[in-house]
């Protein structure tokens, strides 16, 4: 059967103003996630708390949170506490079950406002909710609980599994420049080219070398095998045509195919052009906030822009593999000295000049490309464990959902509405 609220529950609003609250002994439920203390109290019993405010307010409506507590506590004036009449009929926790999880598609609407987006009190009175006897209530509650426990070990396992696929994903790095990767290809291809007759080798201190590398690599500064292409100065502000631009938020780490949005203004277009402009497989670099993206410029416009704190880095030879580099600068070792030689307080960001100096390692073309493949076909695999974990994600989303319907089977419309409102 369906009652309304007001027929099996006392409704109490708080009494503590949060900004006076005096901390205590007791617990005091906010509107917030988590606790604060009181040193007195209002309610002695168990009860659902629910806030009578937006949670994001300015015209908006949502409610974040509907709370459980038991025992001695207090409770904040812009919430109600929900108590049962009588025990042996409403079990609260159930309540809160069934409140909480669906709080958007039966709370949510009900409330009202323009600016200050409130619930009122009168309108919880009114909701009807499904009422079975109060063993199912209970049961309801003890299968939930315990399907909830194994939804919370199971995203910690897939926490953990995240985890290790960005450990394994950093240690493929490692391992590639290390020359670890091709250590076998090395053996049988010890008659190709050297990178060290491909470039001068220079005498380079150890201190600033960053991997120790094989002894067919060598290692050469960012501006010797990069053209820089930096426009400086800001982002241009009125964009009317010519050149596509990009700007910093437009770069994030891997290979992305970038969508510029705006254009700039000729002028701009005739200074940039004298400087050269970036191409299609282009390195484009972010020099702050945040520091150290990097991606392959993959654009169908013959001509793009960068706007400020992006850098392109234009290889100078056709011995280089833009996409050997890019994995390089993801390493963690190569992002650790970038921070060691950036500057600033509140935004860190590295100057072009020092950029310049920093060392990368150098193998011949032919390896370069072989290592890459090897990453590539690593990084698939890790791709395939990736999704495989948003799969179990997603699982688990289901199972709960499917708990709830078998738990409220008595609203099975209230159910069926509310998740077609979710998705």
């Amino acid at each position: 059967m369906s009652v309304q609220l007001d027929s099996i529950c006392n409704f109490e609003k708080g009494n503590v103003g949060l900004a006076k609250a005096v901390p205590g002994i007791y617990p005091l439920v906010t509107t917030g996630s988590g606790r604060r203390t009181c040193d007195s109290y209002q309610f002695d019993t168990k009860a659902v708390c629910i806030p009578l405010v937006s949670s994001t307010g300015h015209g908006h409506a949502s409610l974040n949170n509907v709370h459980y507590q038991d025992g001695k506590f207090a409770l904040g004036s812009i919430l109600v506490a929900l108590t049962a009449k009588d025990e042996s009929q409403l079990d609260i926790q159930y309540l809160h079950l069934y409140l909480s999880e669906l709080k958007d598609h039966i709370l949510v609407p009900l409330m009202s406002g323009a600016a200050n987006v409130a619930l009122s009190i009168s309108k919880i009175k009114s909701i009807k909710i499904p009422l079975p006897y109060i063993n199912r209530q209970r049961e309801i509650v003890r299968k939930f609980n315990l399907v909830k426990l194994e939804d919370e070990q199971l995203k910690f396992e897939l926490i953990n599994q995240q985890s290790l696929l960005r450990k394994l994903r950093c240690s493929i790095l490692e391992e590639a420049f290390k020359g670890n990767l091709t250590a076998d290809w090395r053996l049988k291809n010890s008659n190709l080219e050297q990178a060290s007759k491909l470039y001068e080798r220079k005498s380079i201190p150890n201190n600033e070398k960053t991997f120790e590398i094989p002894s067919a690599w060598i290692y050469v500064q960012i501006s010797d095998i990069f053209n820089f292409i930096d426009y400086r100065g800001k982002t241009p502000k009125k964009l009317k045509s010519g050149m596509r631009l990009i700007t910093a938020k437009n770069v994030k780490s891997g290979f992305l195919s970038l969508e510029p949005q705006d254009f700039i203004s000729d002028a701009e277009y005739t200074e940039r052009m004298t400087r050269g402009y970036p191409k299609n497989g282009d390195i484009l670099f972010t020099t702050e906030a945040p520091l150290g993206n990097v991606c392959i410029l993959n654009t169908k416009d013959e001509h793009v822009s960068t706007g400020q704190r992006v850098i392109t880095l234009q290889s100078n030879s056709e011995f280089i593999c833009n996409k050997f580099f890019v994995f390089f600068m993801q390493t963690q070792t190569f992002q650790e000295l970038l921070l060691e030689k950036a500057s600033g307080v509140t935004a860190k960001g590295i100057k072009a000049s020092r950029l310049k100096e920093i060392l990368l390692p150098l193998t011949s073309i032919s390896e370069q490309n072989v290592l890459v493949a090897k990453i590539e076909n690593l990084f698939t695999i890790c791709d395939q464990f990736e999704a495989q974990i948003a799969n179990n994600q997603s699982y688990i989303k289901q199972l709960m959902q499917l708990v709830l319907k078998e738990a409220f089977s008595q609203s099975d419309k209230v159910f069926s509405e509310s998740k077609a409102k979710a998705t």
